[in-house]
This record gives structure tokens, sequence and C-alpha cells, in this order.
């Protein structure tokens, strides 16, 4: 289940977004039942009103590609009518990571009420595409590589430190958020189970965003 979604009490909200809501949600419980919540407004909340004074909500579902064009049409919208609980007001939260030219298209769009052809948004993400964009780490194969050791088993954080790499950059290639051109089929049945947190321990969660 592929959206926006939000954390409500009475006295505010938390909007995110996720390709896989359910799974998300329990990242949230887990780590505000165990007060280490990376948002402290939420955790602060939590621990003073309680788990039954929150409920979870889907927002809006949507595809993967609209995902981020969602979640800020969401952030502004609930901004507007009240107080939330985010930190960061941009979809993402990417604290110093670039969005792709089409993400920020579609940000952008959202929020104005226009859209973008497929031929438009295909020319911007070309332009910043693969291995030939200047900030590029990692080749073809190596994304390749990444895929089928993450499909194996082995930790993001030990495929991240043979490439110089973040664990989050190791998260969006086995996920296809980024790289998702480079075709690798047999493993995607295997990334979408890491994605979900299915093999995945609660305490190697990556933090919930």
């Amino acid at each position: 289940m592929k959206g926006a979604y939000v954390i409500r009490c009475g006295e505010g909200a938390y909007v995110g977004g996720s390709t896989h809501i359910v799974a998300r949600w329990a990242q949230h419980r887990y780590r505000l039942r165990e007060g280490n919540h990376r948002n402290p407004r939420l955790q602060e909340a939590w621990a003073r009103l309680g788990e039954d004074a929150f409920a979870f909500e889907v927002l809006e579902l949507c595809e993967t590609g609209d995902l981020l064009a969602v979640e800020q049409r969401w952030l502004d919208r609930l901004k507007a009518e009240g107080s939330l609980f985010n930190v960061d007001m941009v979809a993402g939260s990417p604290k110093g990571r670039l969005h792709s030219p089409e993400t920020r298209a579609k940000m952008s769009a959202s929020r104005r009420g226009r859209s973008f052809s497929p031929e438009t948004l295909a020319k911007m993400a070309a332009a910043k595409r693969g291995e030939k964009c200047s900030a590029a780490k990692v080749t073809e194969a190596d994304v390749r590589d990444i895929r089928r050791r993450a499909a194996e088993g082995e930790p993001y954080r030990s495929i991240a430190a043979d490439y110089g790499i973040a664990d989050n950059t190791v998260c969006q290639i086995v996920t296809r958020r980024s790289w998702g051109h480079v075709s690798d089929a047999a493993n995607d049945a295997d990334c979408a189970m890491r994605e979900a947190g299915t093999p995945t321990p609660p305490a190697a969660m990556a933090k919930a965003a």
C-alpha cells in the first residue's frame, strides 16, 4: 500500500509517505513505544498523552512516482489547517539531499495544480540519471551487485561501507527509488520484502521518516 498517511492526536498531526504504509506504521509505533523516535515533537506528545490518544490514517494512495508530490500536498494542506508535528515541511525530509528534477517538478506542480506530460518528466529524469550524472558514485554494474547482496540478506550498512555511500543510498537503490532504470528483475520480490521489513528484526529497522 503506497501513499501518504497521517498520525493524529488532539494536539496535532504528523504527515508522512511510504511505499509500504503498514510497515512504516509499525516502525513509527516501535520507536515511539521505545521512546527513541527521531521526531521529538511527536515523541513528546506520545509520551505525555499515551498511545491510545493517537490514530493512524491513510490520506491518499498513489503510485511510487507520485509519492513525494502527494505527501507534499498533504503537508501543505494540513499545515494550513492546524498544528503539525513535522520538523521538516518538505516531503521526504531530504536534509541536504537534492530531489531529482522530475520530483521537484511534480512537487511544484502539485502546489500549483499543474501536471507535466510523461515526455517532459522523462526528459528531466534523463538529465540526472545513471552513470552520466556527475554526482553518481556507483555504476550500473555496482547497482546490480548491491541489489544482489541485499537480496541475499547482507545488511545495508555493510554494503554501504564497501561502496563508500550512505546506508540510505543503498536503501534507495534496492527499493528502486534511485537507479530504477537498471533492470534486475530476479531480485524484485526479495527487495520488496526487505523494504517491507519482513526479514529484518525491529532493532535493524531503518529510522522512520
